[in-house]
């Protein structure tokens, strides 16, 4: 009786030490992993966003407008003016370089300077199924102007001096079935100035460690067949922490320089920090409300030293801890063509 007793007693300790077992194992993947990716069988479904567009001209400064603020602040030395303003034009990612020491310029006034001396320029967009025009935003590469973009006006530094951190009503993207229509095209016509053409998803942004670039020069025609793989989280995805999905949607910012997020958001801003740490100050290019020390010479010139490091985030085999999640919804896009000649 006592053996038949031990028996049970130890086959129903088992029992339950599996059951907690597969509960605990059960609750670490739920709390780890709970999301599954599959693919959309209903073919009314299949709405693709066009991929947003973004151009940046090469010309950084209007001429013009240096000469004429080089007079006016540089008056004891017009060339070293010239200068000064537009290697500060051109200190961009991947772009950093040496910079001549300036005193004439408070390095808090950059980022305002900068936005007179930018080129103005006229084009067309001939044909566009929706209402929109190009939307400036100041980037890691320079001033840049882009087209079916949800976050360009989120960093155009006129919404920054305003304090606007509220979210605007979305911008309405150029869309479409591939059952309905062949094919999704934008044309940019009539552009006066070199630039190079960045491609990139609608909720995502340029930055200094963008790839999908294209330079047109000027009196160039470029054509550029996409192939685009949108992937999209459902609404009960917001139901789970930010943890659980490792993904983050757009209005969920948590970042200090914009009340939108996109991973390359965060990874600007880990770049900001990082500049912050290695040298004492951070580019004039970010979003600052006065709480960090803007650059100048000496500390431009510091950032030059560790330009892989900021570009990468990484030093050697050590990543830097930017604690930044994938967008949740984001659009990949790839060239499949690109066609390039004299207009």
């Amino acid at each position: 009786m006592c053996i038949l007793w031990v028996f049970w007693f130890f086959w129903c300790l088992m029992a339950c030490l599996g059951v907690a077992w597969l509960s605990l194992c059960t609750l670490h993947r739920f709390q780890k992993n709970p999301t599954v990716i599959s693919l959309e069988r209903n073919y009314l479904d299949w709405n693709t966003t066009l991929s947003a567009l973004s151009l940046c001209p090469l010309l950084k400064a209007n001429q013009e407008e240096v000469h004429r603020v080089a007079r006016f602040v540089f008056s004891g030395d017009l060339e070293k003016g010239v200068e000064f303003l537009n290697s500060l034009a051109n200190w961009t990612y991947p772009n950093l370089g040496q910079i001549i020491a300036n005193h004439e310029i408070e390095p808090s006034d950059y980022q305002d300077l900068l936005m007179s001396l930018r080129v103005n320029f006229s084009y067309i967009l001939p044909n566009l199924p929706t209402i929109q025009e190009l939307s400036l935003s100041m980037t890691e590469v320079g001033i840049c102007y882009s087209l079916n973009s949800q976050m360009a006006f989120y960093g155009d530094p006129r919404f920054w001096m305003s304090n606007g951190w509220n979210l605007r009503k979305p911008v309405t993207l150029i869309h479409g079935n591939p059952l309905d229509v062949a094919e999704l095209s934008v044309q940019v016509n009539d552009i006066k100035v070199s630039f190079n053409v960045y491609l990139h998803d609608s909720e995502e942004v340029v930055d200094g460690s963008s790839n999908s670039m294209f330079p047109v020069r000027l009196q160039e025609a470029m054509y550029l067949d996409t192939n685009v793989l949108s992937i999209y989280s459902t609404d009960a995805t917001r139901k789970l922490s930010v943890q659980q999905r490792k993904c983050r949607f757009m209005d969920e910012s948590n970042l200090e320089t914009s009340p939108v997020y996109s991973y390359r958001l965060c990874q600007s801003e880990c770049r900001m920090h990082l500049s912050l740490k290695l040298c004492g100050c951070i580019p004039y290019f970010y979003r600052n409300s006065g709480k960090y020390k803007v650059c100048g010479s000496t500390g431009m010139n510091c950032l030059n030293k560790y330009r892989d490091r900021l570009l990468k985030l990484r030093e050697g085999n050590k990543r830097e801890e930017c604690d930044c999640f994938q967008n949740c919804n984001f659009v990949n896009v790839w060239t499949t063509r690109v066609l390039q000649g004299a207009w």
